[in-house]
């Protein structure tokens, strides 16, 4: 096997996606050589990762999104689970075994397709919470930091001002003993 065969064949098995570690073994195999290569490839995939992320609010509506069509599909799994248990009910044993075995592996299969929705449908709940709480989370982490930096300025302002107070009373010292100079002049046999 070429060393060419071996590249496209792990090439073939990252199945090309953006994910670092697929993209690294792409930009490894067919650049080694190339240190310019590689340093272009990885900015342009930081960008390109940068520019493809939602905010929060295109997140929500697209959880939103989801979680209707998820739930437009379970609507239709529960719809076709009853309509197999109809059908397995108006078919009887006697009659025709393998047409009511077909509508017990249907019913079966609608009934598994069912959960598997309803679960998936659980799952987005709970993704959607847990990014409601993250977005609390840093709603309150933020809210922590500016106090912080609130309570920083605070002190600050309050050192500044007792430097001020402190060369105040300095001056004042200074110019209260010029003053008990110029009006209490001392005699010229004290000195």
């Amino acid at each position: 096997m070429s060393l060419h065969g071996t590249n496209t064949a792990l090439f073939i098995n990252c199945s090309i996606s953006l994910s670092t570690g697929c993209l690294l073994i792409f930009i490894i195999l067919f650049h080694h050589k190339d240190i310019m290569g590689i340093a272009c490839t990885v900015m342009l995939v930081a960008v390109v990762t940068r520019m493809l992320t939602l905010n929060r609010g295109e997140k929500h509506v697209h959880f939103f999104m989801l979680n209707t069509k998820l739930s437009k599909r379970v609507r239709h799994a529960a719809a076709n689970v009853v309509r197999e248990c109809w059908l397995l009910h108006r078919t009887t044993p006697k009659g025709n075994p393998a047409e009511h075995r077909r509508h017990q592996r249907c019913l079966l299969d609608a009934i598994a397709v069912f959960h598997h929705l309803r679960f998936k449908e659980k799952m987005l709940s709970d993704y959607i919470s847990e990014m409601a709480d993250l977005s609390k989370m840093q709603t309150i982490c933020d809210i922590s930091n500016n106090w912080n930096k609130s309570y920083e300025e605070l002190k600050q302002r309050i050192l500044s001002m007792e430097q001020k107070l402190d060369e105040l009373s300095r001056c004042n010292q200074q110019t209260s003993e010029l003053l008990s100079q110029v009006f209490c002049p001392r005699s010229p046999e004290s000195s």
